[in-house]
């Protein structure tokens, strides 16, 4: 009797809230919202913003699971309305936001994260969960406080509205729950804990989440991706339970519809039994997870043709969630499926089509390197698609599909093409760091050795370039790449009698003369070597362009003649096709001969806003002619617009110690040789005059001795630092 008000104050509470007015949009916002506020708060007390793959994908679906889970359980052990429950719930998640605020009190950290569960610690875990005192990885006294709150709350709930056995309901409910939030706290690592004798052996769990090697990496995240697909799948089985209790009549007809074509659910299968068979067995756990997204979002694809219009875009909704985690190829089909189911006509069409697609879907982690049997696999899943024009035609058709995929391509690609992608992408946007190390990964990964020497000519790797071109000569040395990157690397090495032998074998080859580029690679030779008389004849044959003009400009140049150099300087800028760089070129030259360079830069910016390569030019005159620095304002404007750029940081660097700003000389010094691989002589001798001269003796010991291990020859450096060279004694 004394627990009666109790009792009452909660039923009262529990109609109040579900009688506020709110749609399931709204509904969704708010948890949306709590979500939110939480990774914000979370991301505030680690100093830091979560990333994309976190903030979107795998803590969302952290919060999503425990609550659709939770729900379920409550559900069952109090008899309550599921859909009044629902709603309840998304209220009572609000609660999520104590937690960090329990830790800003009491003084603790708050960081999300899992217990690292381990069969020696698993005790401990258990017995200490619920005890704040007792640090435990991955968890915090106000995410402990939190889940004792919610196990009292939920006994609580379920005691009271219970239409019977209250007591033992309430009391079973709260004992339940403990081991259920126990569950959510280390359910990634007792997932590693139950599949780590299927998979290869990873160290620790992050690398087991994330070592990719029949299917592509993402870029970054993707141990995040994983966890979202690992959670995605119980949250699927969940959320069709809901559809199942909350709207039967629908639910049964959309399963009445799908059976009428249920050789459509061949397709995922089928698909998935491709990526299976071209991965030749070598499958990690983060594979298989791809893998399972990929078919998850295959299946949610074909099932949605048979839901009502709401339900129908929901299941689409979470086929693009899943595809997105896997990867681009995946998101790609899955919104062309999505298009195709859309078409108009007779239903068999959108039908056939969206199968076809959901096929592609299933197969894609295995990469697009498709054999040309390919096709036969789609168009039969095409068919099965369409089982009320043909419908024994279909059965045929998804056991034909399942026959050919059996045997599979005869390798995967995936991995080696992710970083085929990227090295593209990278190198489109002028990313040479970054298109170097892709290269190297894409080489190690068995991909082309050409562009790592490609790139490795570009960062001014010439010993690494010469050895990558000589193995790749070996396995192909008459391609058009083999023989451009032999005739660069031969020009960067002046060595001439290289240069003449490839010329002569592309000049005595029509299909090579067409398809290489011979007049670049000339007209390059011909700047180098200062040969004015062919670059003329070039003009005189082609006509005027900026490029021919800025050419002859750096001929004249190297054969010492800077008057002849800054007159066609000028001239590559009279063209309408001029470039930045070809102003930046003209202002240093038009300095050195004594002209009105300024003239030229406002010219420069004024049809080049904002150019870094023009202000750069402007920035270096002064030091050219061995002149006090000036335009600060320009100093500032390009570290803004370019703050990790090597040439921009060197700049800063020359600038400031013409300036004599010694401290700010060192610290952009650090700063551009640790953006630059292999820094030149010039740039550490910069470095270790501005660290002399600002009295910073820690900073020019390493400069110097960094210096003497990469120009060891070098005299310059001696008198900075007189430390034994490599090699030379301890």
């Amino acid at each position: 009797m004394r627990l009666r008000p109790l009792r009452n104050t909660v039923l009262s509470l529990a109609e109040r809230v579900a009688s506020i007015p709110a749609t399931p949009t709204q509904l969704a916002g708010l948890f949306a919202a709590t979500v939110i506020v939480r990774n914000l708060l979370e991301s505030m007390a680690a100093g830091n913003l979560f990333p994309v793959p976190a903030f979107v994908f795998h803590f969302p679906i952290a919060y999503v699971f425990p609550m659709a889970f939770l729900t379920v359980l409550l559900h069952l052990l109090s008899g309550y309305s599921l859909r009044k429950l629902l709603k309840l719930m998304v209220f009572a998640w609000t609660l999520t936001l104590l937690p960090p605020f329990l830790d800003y009190l009491l003084g603790t950290t708050s960081a999300i994260g899992y217990f690292p569960l381990q069969k020696g610690n698993a005790l401990h875990f258990l017995l200490n969960f619920f005890n704040p005192s007792v640090e435990l990885q991955g968890t915090t006294a106000g995410i402990r406080i939190e889940a004792a709150i919610g196990c009292l709350l939920a006994g609580v709930f379920a005691w009271s509205v219970a239409p019977d056995r209250r007591f033992l309901r309430g009391i079973g409910t709260s004992v339940i729950f403990a081991p259920v939030f126990l569950f959510f706290f280390t359910r990634h690592s007792l997932v590693h804990l139950l599949t780590v004798d299927i998979f290869p052996y990873a160290e620790t769990l992050q690398e087991y989440y994330q070592w990719h090697a029949a299917t592509a990496p993402h870029f970054t995240g993707s141990l995040h991706y994983t966890a979202f697909i690992v959670d995605l799948v119980p949250v699927t089985l969940i959320l069709a339970w809901f559809y199942r209790r909350l709207y039967p009549d629908s639910f049964s007809a959309a399963l009445r519809s799908l059976r009428s074509r249920a050789w459509v659910l061949a397709v995922p299968p089928a698909g998935t039994l491709c990526f299976a068979a071209a991965s030749g067995g070598s499958i990690t756990f983060a594979d298989a997870v791809s893998a399972a997204g990929a078919f998850m979002s295959s299946t949610l694809l074909v099932a949605s043709s048979a839901a009502e219009n709401r339900v129908a875009w929901t299941m689409r909704a979470m086929a693009l969630a899943a595809a997105a985690a896997v990867g681009w190829p995946t998101s790609a089909f899955l919104v062309l499926g999505v298009s195709m189911a859309m078409l108009p006509g007779p239903a068999w069409v959108p039908g056939s089509l969206s199968a076809a697609s959901a096929f592609l879907v299933a197969c894609s982690p295995a990469g697009l390197s498709w054999g040309a049997w390919f096709p036969v696999p789609v168009l039969l899943c095409g068919l099965a698609g369409a089982a009320g024009k043909w419908p024994v035609g279909s059965a045929a058709a998804a056991a034909a599909a399942v026959a050919v995929l059996l045997a599979g391509p005869s390798g995967t690609t995936s991995y080696r093409e992710h970083f085929t992608g990227l090295f593209d992408a990278v190198s489109r946007n002028g990313r040479l760091d970054m298109s170097l190390q892709l290269a190297r990964e894409m080489a190690a990964s068995g991909g082309d050795i050409l562009n790592l020497g490609k790139a490795e000519l570009e960062a001014g790797n010439e010993d690494r370039a010469l050895w990558c071109y000589g193995i790749a000569s070996k396995m192909d040395g008459t391609s058009t790449d083999a023989y451009r990157l032999g005739l660069n690397l031969a020009l960067a090495r002046e060595d001439e009698d290289a240069f003449d032998r490839l010329m002569d074998d592309v000049m005595s080859d029509e299909e090579l003369r067409r398809e290489m580029d011979i007049g670049s690679i000339m007209l390059a030779r011909a700047s180098s070597r200062g040969d004015t008389l062919f670059i003329r004849r070039a003009i005189e044959m082609a006509g005027p362009s900026p490029q021919l003009f800025h050419a002859f400009s750096t001929a004249c140049a190297a054969s010492g003649d800077p008057e002849r150099a800054s007159a066609y300087a000028a001239a590559a800028l009279s063209h309408p096709d001029a470039r930045a760089g070809q102003y930046a070129w003209a202002i240093i030259l038009t300095a050195s001969t004594g002209g009105d360079f300024d003239s030229l830069f406002r010219a420069g910016m004024d049809r080049f806003p904002r150019s870094t390569a023009i202000m750069r030019a402007r920035l270096m005159v002064p030091l050219s002619l061995s002149e006090p620095p000036d335009r600060e304002d320009l100093l500032d404007r390009v570290l803004k617009l370019q703050p990790a750029s090597p040439a921009v940081l060197r700049t800063a660097a020359l600038w400031s110690l013409g300036a004599g700003r010694f401290r700010d000389a060192t610290d952009y010094s650090v700063r551009a040789i640790a953006a630059t691989g292999e820094p030149d002589a010039a740039l550490l001798l910069a470095a270790c005059t501005a660290a002399d001269a600002a009295g910073d003796s820690t900073v020019l010991d390493a400069m110097a001795s960094y210096a003497r291990s990469m120009f060891p020859g070098d005299p310059a450096f001696l008198r900075y630092l007189e430390v034994p060279a490599p090699g030379d004694g301890p």
